[in-house]
């Protein structure tokens, strides 16, 4: 069993407090620091992410193989309601009918798990069929950022 310091036990029993009005680590750690509640930076955010249910997997994404399905656990939960049962986030980098480079966040939902190249190829598709709307003249990158579930 891990030993905390005084401090640790009393913010792990506040987090869920602090995120309802801090919405931010960052904010929340330096609050407890101006009423010297803090403790190490690295502990805390793994307690924030801990309590609330919040996994540090913003880069995994990008280590799982294209011909490959990520696992339940990749996804992040959520109380939103989605009307499919995943949700795969992914970021496109395109051209514009001028010739300037873009980003683009894009979103589409499935009811199954399919694999990351199945992601990237329907985003290309979304954004290519709307091409007078986002006034896209080049797709340079596509790459699936994230996924939410049920």
């Amino acid at each position: 069993m891990s030993r905390f310091g005084a401090a640790r036990v009393i913010v792990r029993g506040l987090i869920p407090d602090l995120y309802a009005t801090f919405k931010s680590a960052n904010k929340a750690l330096e609050f407890l620091r101006s009423i010297n509640l803090g403790y190490r930076k690295k502990d805390f955010l793994a307690d924030w992410r801990e309590i609330l249910g919040l996994k540090a997997k913003e880069e995994t994404w990008k280590y799982i193989r294209k011909e490959y399905r990520p696992s339940l656990d990749m996804f992040t939960k959520t109380e939103q309601k989605l009307y499919q049962e995943f949700v795969y986030i992914g970021k496109i980098e395109y051209l514009d009918t001028e010739g300037v480079l873009r980003e683009m966040t894009i979103s589409h939902g499935e009811d199954e798990l399919i694999t990351i190249q199945e992601a990237e190829d329907i985003f290309a598709e979304m954004v290519t069929e709307q091409v007078e709307l986002y006034g896209v003249s080049k797709i340079v990158g596509i790459k699936v950022i994230g996924g939410k579930r049920r």
